[in-house]
């Protein structure tokens, strides 16, 4: 059996009636508190999985786009190589021409 000991710690007859409780009485409370507690934290272990979930899709969304840019990036600097060689062949051919006249 357990008691209150604020009588012994807080004041003389804080609690009133001096209130005992069973370890049945107590293990059940000190369980149902425990599951209430256990809920709240699988609740707030769904939120933050809804939210990685969310996440993660704006990331691959991210992911893809930056993939694309890439390719456009790479594209490009194939596209401007190949012009800068043609830009210097015309300009070799050119000075060919200028030299042979």
């Amino acid at each position: 059996m357990f008691r209150c000991i604020s009588n012994d710690r807080i004041a003389k007859d804080y609690c009133s009636g001096s209130p005992r409780l069973w370890e049945t009485e107590l293990f059940g409370s000190i369980l149902t508190i425990i599951q209430k507690e256990a809920a709240v934290v699988m609740d707030k272990k769904a939120l933050v999985q809804k939210a990685d979930s969310k996440l993660a899709e704006r990331m691959s969304g991210i992911d893809r786009q930056l993939y694309e840019l890439r390719q456009r990036i790479s594209i490009y600097d194939n596209d401007h190589i190949e012009i800068v060689f043609c830009f210097r062949n015309a300009f070799e051919q050119l000075e060919g021409v200028i030299a042979d006249e």
